[in-house]
């Protein structure tokens, strides 16, 4: 064979995979969240200490949990709750203040669906459950809480986050300028709000509602908000141009299409005591179970091998 010829079938092969179909690479199957974590998205508090960071509302974090639960018949299951939380300093601390739904998962639950690794489609049952635990990750850092205090009873959903002094330097939150203040004492019926959180997404996303009722503690808007926004901020427009923190998104209620919030008076008035921080509260501390409403609550430390996603990478980054 001649090297012009060589040539020729080489030029021929080239255009022949040139147009042949190529099969795409098989996409990654993945839930309906957006977990891609973009550092970019988080201004990050760098390597300050405490002292160095402003009193007040500071911003806002995505929030995971993943809740493990057990009935009284041994059936076991796993879930994973994403929302968003609240970062305010007070009293020299780091605090991140959320809803309680989110970090306690609920004893009514009947029933979990899952996908096992064959791609089938599976459903467990529960019959009284008896035992719950959760694990707690904050942010792109997936920064642990050290304690949790929970409101006492579940019609104030509310919990507070307390974090270590070495977590500080870490923690990575979407900040905001200090043009805002604390308070809800301008709000009533009719006024624009901003709602901002993290509905399925690592991007933090707004919505613009206005408030439709202001029952005891609470803040009712006029529409349905999506999944991951409790434990999101309700800004609504203060004195001066500043904007105020007036409240806390709880719930969506897709029926009555509407949201609920509890306002930041009610908030201030469970952890601004500077004698006796959250006295009223229900404290939880790493590994050590308590008795909520009937069930047993353990709160899993770091170290805990209790929970199905932790083999290679750390199970809130499991879906990226």
């Amino acid at each position: 064979m001649t090297i012009l010829k060589k040539f020729s079938y080489l030029i021929l092969l080239i255009y022949l995979l040139g147009c042949s179909p190529v099969k795409p690479i098989p996409t990654k199957t993945v839930p309906d969240f957006d977990f891609s974590t973009n550092i970019s998205n988080y201004p990050a508090l760098k390597s300050q200490t405490v002292s160095d960071i402003p009193s007040g509302f500071l911003g806002f974090i995505k929030l995971y949990a993943e809740h493990r639960l057990k009935d009284e018949k041994g059936a076991e299951g796993f879930f994973v709750a994403q929302g968003t939380g609240i970062v305010v300093r007070l009293d020299n601390k780091l605090y991140i203040v959320t809803a309680r739904h989110l970090v306690i998962p609920e004893k009514t639950i009947k029933t979990l669906q899952y996908t096992n690794t064959k791609g089938e489609k599976k459903e467990i049952e529960f019959q009284k459950i008896t035992n719950t635990g959760s694990k707690i990750a904050l942010g792109y850092t997936g920064i642990q809480p050290v304690s949790i205090y929970l409101s006492p009873t579940k019609d104030l959903d509310l919990a507070v986050l307390v974090l270590s002094d070495s977590s500080y330097s870490n923690l990575i939150y979407n900040k905001m300028d200090d043009s805002f203040s604390l308070g809800d004492q301008l709000i009533k019926q009719g006024t624009e709000v901003e709602a901002w959180g993290y509905p399925a997404k690592q991007s933090a996303q707004m919505d613009k509602l206005f408030i439709s009722d202001l029952p005891l503690n609470h803040i009712t808007l006029n529409h349905a908000l999506n999944p991951g926004y409790s434990g999101g901020v309700i800004f609504s427009s203060g004195q001066n141009g500043k904007k105020m923190v007036s409240g806390m998104i709880i719930r969506a209620d897709e029926a009555m299409n509407q949201s609920v919030a509890i306002r930041w008076s009610a908030i201030s008035s469970f952890i601004s005591s500077k004698t006796q921080l959250f006295s009223s509260a229900i404290k939880i501390d790493f590994d050590k179970e308590v008795n909520i409403d009937g069930v047993g609550f353990i709160y899993y430390g770091p170290d805990d091998n209790n929970f199905s996603m932790k083999p290679a990478k750390n199970w809130y980054e499991f879906w990226k």
